[in-house]
């Protein structure tokens, strides 16, 4: 695909576009067989995307390239929005995984919290003012108080456990423009 800035870029893997209901279709297709009807019809899908063309997300998303540590906003084929960001760092299983994927929750303010311990307490608790997450494993956009600076190599060294940090004015200003089910391309 063509990204925000011009460039070309490949994106494979996430969440994100059609996915058919198998089961809904197996019991269509052997209702028809055995009523002998013939059927033109869409499939049943459990999921959708946002167009049929190539690719399939739209002219609304959110594009984060993880080698320069930098997100766009476009809404309508326009950027709106962009940030420099610090995504997970690339040790210790902390990478933030390319894909595309969706906006599933937006929350405001949240408490962002590790593993658990063995004494029922956390790893880390991380009170953030906005967030939005991208997978029900905890993958997410959000303010980052705590860093000192945004983009660059300084997710090397300072990186998340995966999430997209953001400064505080950004992630406010993309809290409040983007909706549920926008697609979120990270790529390299």
């Amino acid at each position: 695909f063509i990204t925000a800035d011009g460039k070309s870029a490949t994106v494979s893997g996430g969440t994100y576009g059609w996915q058919i209901d198998q089961a809904a279709e197996v019991a269509a297709i052997k209702e028809a067989i055995t009523s002998h009807m013939e059927q033109v019809r869409e499939p049943f899908y459990l999921q959708t995307a946002a167009v049929r063309e190539n690719p399939d997300w739209g002219d609304t998303f959110v594009e984060i390239n993880l080698t320069t540590q930098y997100l766009y906003y476009v809404q309508d084929g326009q950027i709106v929005l962009e940030s420099d960001v610090v995504t997970g760092a690339p040790w210790g299983g902390r990478s933030t995984a390319s894909g595309v994927y969706d906006v599933l929750q937006k929350s405001s303010p949240a408490v962002l919290r590790g593993p658990r311990t063995p004494d029922g307490g956390y790893e880390w608790d991380a009170p953030v003012s906005f967030w939005i997450r991208i997978t029900w494993g905890g993958i997410g956009m959000h303010d980052a108080n705590w860093q000192p600076r945004f983009g660059g190599d300084w997710y090397l060294y300072n990186g998340s456990h995966g999430c997209i940090n953001m400064p505080w004015s950004n992630v406010q200003q993309l809290y409040n423009m983007i909706e549920l089910g926008t697609p979120v391309i990270l790529h390299y």
